[in-house]
């Protein structure tokens, strides 16, 4: 296949409709072809953006009783055959009794009381008549079969993402999940996994990826159901290395999330709570309060506590530059730092000024832009103004062109 019959598959490959020959012809042209690969990867995002877009809504918790309450007050109202007794006013009933009593007294007298009077003082004020209605079972059963039927379906398909337990394989020493040691070698949603200092463990997340967990680590399995995966890494180091091209796995550190786009990369968080997060295939995207952040293939950076996440730069860039992003990033290296690390940068550091631009003033965010375009000219519809003035999709569409040239 070339790769304009790639380009033309690559939608339905994103969304999973072809079948697994034609599935596995792209995967291999897209490990060669790193055009083809650009464009899977901007399909990509643009895909996960719909996924994330707010148009499901969730119903509230007491639909069910709800529709059930209006749905037998319908059914009573149609099947009433009585309607109900007009209701009696027996405050006015009684003043009047009183009244007559009063005019009869006068009449005849005091100890005589008439029939009349008798008859009114021994009435008895009868309660009103409750309606009588009968229900037909039948029709209350079709009435209320459509709901159930709903309701069981909703249940039956969500049980059916659920992906757990994964299976976990001891490596060395022994591995505790929720308190006790794994003998079963199984990890349940909400389970804890921890490792002490000699012990190591690899997890198998179905159909997505290899978790791999080092010594002294403690994690916790959040969800676990199909493209719906999370964890939440507490402490210690874990490397992931993919079996799907897709993956559908997010990994919680701390305020952030890292979502996993495929590829290898390692996490790790030491004893001051600073996560560390190396890329050596593929890349990810960190989202943190609403923010996306990028680190690519061969990028690394850290996030501290309370923090944003820093400036991602290359894991073998040299130390000089390495010092003067984090004085910039955490020791408030402030103009200085920053104009290292411009004179510092090479071509393959320019994905490092790009994520600066959003870090700086505008006056330098000019100066990044020309020192960038000298090396990657800005594509069509990418303009200075509008970098300066940090527009989310230019900067974007800017990053792509560079990484799959880098």
């Amino acid at each position: 296949m070339n790769c304009e019959e790639i380009k033309i598959s690559l939608h339905d490959f994103v969304d999973e409709l072809l079948d697994e020959n034609r599935k596995k012809e792209i995967e291999i042209h897209l490990k060669s072809c790193n055009n083809c690969f650009a464009e899977y990867k901007r399909i990509k995002k643009f895909f996960d953006k719909l996924k994330n877009m707010p148009y499901a809504v969730e119903p509230p918790n007491d639909i069910i009783t709800i529709l059930s309450e209006e749905l037998l007050k319908k059914a009573v109202e149609d099947l009433a055959e009585e309607k109900p007794q007009p209701k009696v006013n027996i405050r006015k009933l009684k003043r009047e009794q009183i009244k007559q009593e009063k005019i009869l007294k006068n009449a005849r007298g005091a100890i005589r009381k008439s029939r009349v009077t008798k008859s009114i003082f021994t009435t008895k004020i009868s309660a009103p008549i409750a309606p009588s209605f009968s229900l037909d079972p039948k029709k209350t059963i079709l009435t209320l079969l459509p709901l159930v039927l709903i309701v069981v379906g909703y249940f039956v398909y969500d049980f059916m993402l659920i992906n757990s337990p994964w299976k976990v394989r001891t490596i060395t020493g022994n591995v505790i999940i929720n308190g006790q040691i794994s003998v079963s070698e199984r990890w349940d949603e909400n389970e804890s996994l921890v490792t002490d200092s000699f012990s190591k463990a690899v997890i198998n997340v179905p159909n997505t990826a290899r978790i791999e967990v080092d010594a002294n680590s403690f994690l916790i399995l959040q969800k676990a159901k199909d493209k719906q995966n999370r964890i939440k890494l507490v402490k210690g180091n874990i490397r992931i290395i993919n079996s799907s091209l897709i993956p559908y796995l997010s990994i919680e550190v701390d305020h952030s999330v890292i979502q996993d786009r495929g590829g290898t990369f390692e996490i790790s968080i030491d004893d001051n709570s600073i996560v560390a997060i190396k890329v050596d295939y593929g890349y990810v995207e960190i989202e943190q309060k609403g923010r996306t952040y990028f680190i690519d293939e061969g990028y690394t950076c850290d996030i501290r506590p309370n923090s944003h996440p820093g400036t991602p730069y290359r894991i073998n860039a040299p130390e000089e530059l390495k010092s003067e992003i984090k004085k910039f990033d955490y020791e408030n290296g402030g103009d200085n730092s920053l104009q290292q690390i411009i004179s510092l940068s090479t071509e393959s550091d320019m994905l490092t000024l790009l994520a600066l631009i959003e870090r700086v003033s505008e006056s330098f965010r000019s100066t990044l832009f020309s020192k960038i375009s000298a090396y990657f000219p800005p594509p069509t519809g990418v303009t200075l103004e509008g970098i300066v003035k940090l527009d989310r999709d230019m900067l974007e569409k800017w990053w792509f062109e560079i990484e799959w040239q880098i």
